[in-house]
């Protein structure tokens, strides 16, 4: 005989048969269930309030898109109110232009409704074509 040859012998644990009396090993009377109610007598959904308006449908759908804008427009327009000849940096036109809690990495100067009157001096922004010429034939610098 080889023991290659014999079949595994391994323990069988009966399943315990809830619901099937007192010597069923779960109890027998409530069967792990705990006492009356809805829950011993049938399934009852996950976060059902009873009958109640459940949260989840109380709470107003997002709805809509906003996305996360990194660059502050800043038309030529809002340009007209420093004095001639200033230098502006990106950071101060952030902190002049931009809301506390926003958190702009660039800006950029967009074409306004006016014309841009005054000649500016403006350090690591960016410029759409028409502003950029607009800076440009007042002699302003763009760097």
């Amino acid at each position: 005989m080889d023991l290659s040859k014999i079949p595994s012998i391994k323990s069988h644990k009966s399943k315990k048969r809830v619901g099937h009396g007192i010597g069923s090993g779960k109890g027998g009377h409530t069967t792990g269930r705990g006492a009356k109610g809805q829950k011993v007598r049938n399934k009852v959904r996950a976060h059902f309030e009873g009958g109640q308006m459940p949260f989840y449908k109380g709470v107003p759908k997002a709805r809509g898109f906003k996305s996360l804008k990194d660059t502050l427009e800043i038309t030529t327009t809002q340009l007209n109110r420093f004095v001639n000849g200033e230098t502006l940096s990106r950071q101060s036109l952030i902190k002049l232009f931009g809301s506390k809690s926003s958190k702009y990495k660039d800006v950029k100067i967009i074409k306004g409704d006016k014309e841009l009157t005054k000649k500016l001096n403006f350090m690591g922004v960016k410029f759409s074509a028409a502003a950029r010429e607009t800076v440009t034939t007042l002699s302003g610098n763009v760097s």
